[in-house]
């Protein structure tokens, strides 16, 4: 009885070591499974690895760049800011020159019409005789004879009085065209003595022939000279409509107002260069 029981526990002892060894077996294989797997990965974390480290690399190369860009950044503001502050000093400068500009012109302006108004006032006592016949080689002695004969002939001022106008000063200014030929008799200047005597010569004017290219004015600077020369047609428009129309030195006066027309904005100066 006592060996019976012995041999199915040594039978029994057999299976216990075979059921073992068949889950280390499983165990076994499940770990080589495991370390397969892990393997694997070690393989592929190797494999890209190389990769991870081009990144790296490129990072840092982006955040050394980013920092250089940043320090130009800041260089570039600084500049922008530095540029600013020039500009606007730059600025204030050029207000202060355009100021300095406005003002100069301003005077400039002034002293061209206070030196027209004295030239003007130099030939108050002037008049300038067109279309007087002129002799050969004429001298200003012989231009006197001629002017005092042309006031006896064309002004019908009696010779008495033609006597009694006193002269400072006769001569012909010299007249061309663009070809150089003389387009007729030269203009006489004649400066009086009294400016009475200038205005009584004027009061004669209404005895001159009409048509021909004989004629007087008073000798004004050139300014005014052109001012009436251009709007001379506008004068001749409104006496052909009945409308009273003079020339008061620098301004043209149609019934009684200051002609403010189109050709004025040619002459900065008109209409004021005989104001005060």
């Amino acid at each position: 009885m006592e060996e019976k029981g012995r041999k199915r526990t040594q039978g029994g002892s057999q299976t216990d070591e075979e059921d073992c060894r068949q889950a280390c077996g499983h165990c076994s294989n499940a770990t080589n499974s495991r370390l397969s797997s892990i393997e694997e990965k070690l393989n592929l974390l190797l494999s890209v690895l190389p990769e991870f480290n081009n990144y790296k690399t490129r990072i840092n190369q982006l955040e050394q760049k980013n920092k250089s860009l940043q320090t130009s950044l800041e260089y570039a503001q600084a500049e922008i800011k530095n540029l600013n502050s020039k500009t606007n000093g730059a600025e204030s400068r050029q207000q202060k020159i355009n100021a300095d500009q406005e003002r100069i012109n301003k005077e400039l302006k002034g002293l061209q019409r206070r030196h027209i108004k004295l030239e003007y006032h130099n030939r108050r006592g002037n008049l300038k005789f067109f279309g007087v016949s002129e002799r050969e080689r004429e001298s200003n002695s012989d231009t006197e004879k001629v002017l005092q004969e042309f006031m006896c002939t064309k002004l019908k001022i009696p010779p008495n009085d033609v006597d009694e106008i006193h002269f400072d000063r006769v001569h012909r200014i010299s007249t061309h065209t663009r070809d150089g030929r003389n387009s007729g008799p030269c203009p006489i200047i004649v400066k009086l003595y009294n400016y009475q005597d200038k205005n009584f010569i004027k009061s004669f004017i209404k005895n001159l022939p009409k048509g021909t290219n004989i004629g007087i004015s008073d000798n004004f600077p050139k300014q005014v000279d052109e001012i009436q020369r251009m709007l001379y047609p506008v004068h001749e428009a409104a006496k052909r409509e009945k409308k009273e129309a003079y020339f008061k030195v620098d301004k043209l006066l149609i019934n009684g107002s200051l002609y403010r027309g189109p050709g004025i904005a040619l002459f900065p100066l008109y209409g004021c260069l005989m104001n005060s």
